[in-house]
């Protein structure tokens, strides 16, 4: 018989000491003068250096989620804190990665890796940043390159490392390797890893894809849709490095894809 691995409900408060708190968190849109509500009462927080994985159903409200804690979109009511600081606006405590790349077309990918920390460190140092993001992504020799010449592979380690440089406290990511060919998002999946080990982030990464959530998480979040919040918390209890054609594995997805059929139901 499988065994059934635990669940966890989440929480109604957030504790002190996190490094990202969702509290009671509402978001209503007025389209043609009806309100809509995208989130309700949506609680949940995430650990110092926890990667944590956002997962649910399309139209569930997970990027708008993560627009209102990047400070981008204001919430109905509720609050986030970020080290115990309430989010008003977008601030260098956290880092943005989205599906699309958006480099600069015009710049290399080194200057396009500089671009942020432009004016705020000497000459020589900006440079040996730079350098060092390139080699931690894995692009020292594609470092004059326009993003025109790179894969798609290639310009999302590019866009990663221009937001990874600026040493954001938070790291969100949504769908970063959701347009990627199946070989690419496994590499780039790989490389996340590896640089989490390195640089120690916190990362709060949205997904729809239960192997890459059960791939890269201590934690996978479960959110319901009509309208938006988080339902159920798993604890992804597999060691690291992880193979995914493992049956620990597949008894994880299998889990999670049952936990998203079963909302699914409701």
């Amino acid at each position: 018989m499988t065994r059934r691995l635990r669940l966890v409900v989440t929480p109604s408060g957030a504790s002190a000491g996190a490094a990202l708190q969702a509290v009671d968190l509402n978001c209503v849109f007025k389209t043609g003068g009806a309100d809509v509500k995208v989130l309700h009462d949506l609680t949940f927080e995430v650990k110092e250096g926890e990667l944590v994985c956002l997962l649910g159903p399309s139209g569930c409200g997970k990027s708008t989620l993560l627009k209102i804690i990047a400070g981008f979109l204001a919430p109905s009511s509720g609050r986030v804190l970020v080290q115990g600081r309430a989010v008003v606006k977008p601030g260098a405590d956290r880092g943005v990665v989205f599906q699309e790349d958006a480099l600069f077309p015009w710049l290399t990918a080194a200057e396009n890796i500089a671009f942020g920390l432009k004016g705020r460190l000497p000459g020589k140092a900006l440079a040996a940043e730079v350098t060092r993001y390139l080699e931690l992504v894995g692009l020292s020799p594609f470092r004059d390159y326009l993003p025109r010449q790179l894969s798609g592979g290639m310009k999302q380690r590019v866009a990663m490392a221009r937001v990874l440089i600026l040493k954001p406290q938070l790291l969100l990511m949504d769908e970063p390797f959701g347009a990627l060919d199946a070989q690419t998002r496994e590499e780039m999946q790989t490389l996340l890893l590896s640089l989490w080990a390195e640089l120690g982030h916190t990362i709060l990464f949205v997904t729809h894809d239960i192997n890459e959530a059960v791939f890269l998480a201590d934690r996978v979040l479960v959110m319901e849709k009509g309208p938006g919040r988080i339902r159920r918390e798993m604890r992804v209890a597999l060691p690291r490095p992880r193979r995914k054609e493992g049956e620990a594995f597949h008894r994880w997805y299998r889990q999670i894809r049952s936990e998203l059929r079963s909302e699914d139901r409701l």
